[in-house]
């Protein structure tokens, strides 16, 4: 009987417990049901002007605008807004006028904005950063620039203000830049002349020069720059009378490397190396010869609207001739004076003799293979092989690959008979004739010569000359001769 009422009394709790429940569900869905969660309507200002005295932070790479978007009332929850931006409709504003004329659209890949905005709860405003590349800015530099931005698909029910779903954001650059720390890259100067202190170097071809190219105000990320050739630079200079008794290098005769430059990371400095071959330089003396280069498409920042151009002028003449800064190794007539390829038709011209060769030193005015013998005393600095014979003129204990270079200057276009004085022990010698770095002989024979190296005899063959300056080069091929000098008779 106990059991039995112990079980009832339980059942009876349990059916208790279950109705209270059901009942406070009944009126907590009830109040729910009630709760109304008030929505917001969304701003965004109109036209927002960013300049002297307004709210960003400028780094060395970019622009921070703080963005405010407002709401009607403080927020009851949590929820988010779609942000895109076009810069169409800024061309479209300027094009309705409700934009001044020349203010240019912020570029795709110029800035960002986030995608999804983010609203708290409990505010009755927010922020987003419009970040705009420095470089865009600088690059506009005194210009207005502006972008629009857009609202959309606010969630949970929010809307947006009619009216307020766009907003401008224009940007005064000159405003928001100080003019002295804007980024300008340039060449050191518009004009740079060659030789000058040392300011090149001799190779066994090539002359080549190194131009330094500088980026001011603070550096900042890695950055390149093209450097192109630019006919224009030289001719503008010789229009303007910069430059007198000067001609154009054509493009095709020197070269600038890859034709790019890269600034490293927080570097205010670069430099490009400009190279030419030098025996054509020497080929024109009685005028300069003009290089220029241009910087375009820098990837960051803006080019100098003055030293973004350089006209390299080469003066061939100084070249020739020693100068203060490098008396001791300049290429340039051993006498201080080119020997003369007579213009007069059947007059041989006086002979070059072979030991008096160019100064200039190894790899630039003559190569030998090493070791000085015969008159040790004569050129003692030189390895070139001098023979004993007084005066000194002839060269001998030659190698294969071994040559000599000569300044020489022709006195008129012509065909000339060239007289190579040559003593052999046999007849497999063989030697090329160049001027200015071309050959303008084919592979010519050395004939034996009956006694041998010191008995130097004619060998003829025909060339074609140019008036002019010119680098005469002597190259031993097959080098199993003695070589006494040459002789230049012009037939027509």
């Amino acid at each position: 009987m106990k059991k039995v009422f112990t079980l009832l009394h339980f059942c009876l709790l349990a059916t208790g417990a279950s109705l209270f429940m059901s009942c406070e569900k009944e009126k907590l869905a009830d109040v729910l049901s009630k709760e109304q969660f008030d929505n917001v309507a969304i701003s965004l200002a109109t036209k927002t002007e960013i300049g002297t005295g307004s709210t960003f932070t400028l780094t060395g790479g970019e622009l921070t605008v703080p963005v405010t978007v407002d709401f009607s009332t403080a927020t009851t929850r949590a929820f988010t807004v779609q942000l895109t931006a076009n810069a169409d409709t800024v061309a479209q504003l300027v094009t309705a006028g409700t934009l001044a004329t020349g203010t240019v659209p912020i570029s795709t890949g110029s800035f960002s904005i986030p995608t999804v905005l983010n609203v708290p709860i409990g505010v009755t405003k927010t922020t987003f950063n419009l970040v705009v590349s420095r470089s865009f800015l600088e690059v506009n530099y005194g210009k207005t620039v502006a972008l629009a931005l857009k609202m959309t698909s606010p969630a949970k029910g929010n809307t947006i203000a009619q009216g307020k779903s766009v907003g401008i954001i224009t940007i005064k650059t000159a405003e928001a830049i100080a003019a002295d720390a804007v980024h300008y890259i340039g060449f050191a100067a518009s004009t740079l002349l060659v030789p000058d202190n040392n300011n090149f170097v001799l190779g066994s071809q090539d002359l080549t020069i190194t131009l330094p190219i500088s980026l001011s105000g603070i550096a900042g990320p890695t950055f390149t720059v093209d450097v192109t050739k630019d006919a224009a630079a030289s001719q503008a200079l010789i229009t303007s009378g910069g430059v007198t008794n000067a001609a154009i290098l054509p493009s095709d005769r020197f070269a600038v490397g890859i034709g790019k430059v890269t600034f490293d990371l927080s570097k205010n400095t670069t430099s490009i190396v400009l190279s030419t071959n030098f025996s054509q330089l020497m080929a024109l003396t009685d005028k300069k010869w003009l290089l220029g280069l241009t910087l375009t498409n820098p990837t960051k920042y803006q080019t100098s609207a003055t030293k973004k151009s350089i006209v390299v002028i080469i003066d061939g003449n100084n070249l020739s001739r020693p100068y203060i800064g490098n008396e001791t190794t300049l290429v340039r007539p051993y006498t201080g004076t080119p020997f003369v390829i007579s213009g007069t038709i059947d007059q041989a011209s006086e002979l070059i003799p072979a030991a008096i060769y160019d100064l200039g030193g190894e790899g630039v005015a003559f190569h030998d293979n090493g070791g000085k013998d015969g008159a040790t005393g004569f050129r003692p600095n030189d390895q070139v092989d001098i023979a004993n014979n007084i005066p000194r003129v002839a060269v001998g204990w030659t190698g294969d690959g071994e040559w000599l270079t000569y300044t020489v200057n022709v006195e008129a276009d012509g065909t000339y008979e060239l007289n190579s004085i040559i003593g052999s022990a046999g007849d497999e010698g063989r030697y090329t004739i160049f001027f200015d770095g071309v050959a303008i002989t084919p592979l010519l024979s050395a004939k034996k010569t009956p006694g041998a190296y010191g008995d130097q005899q004619p060998n003829y063959t025909t060339v074609s000359l140019k008036k002019g300056r010119h680098i005469f080069k002597f190259f031993m091929n097959r080098a199993t001769y003695d070589v006494k000098g040459w002789i230049f008779t012009r037939k027509s």
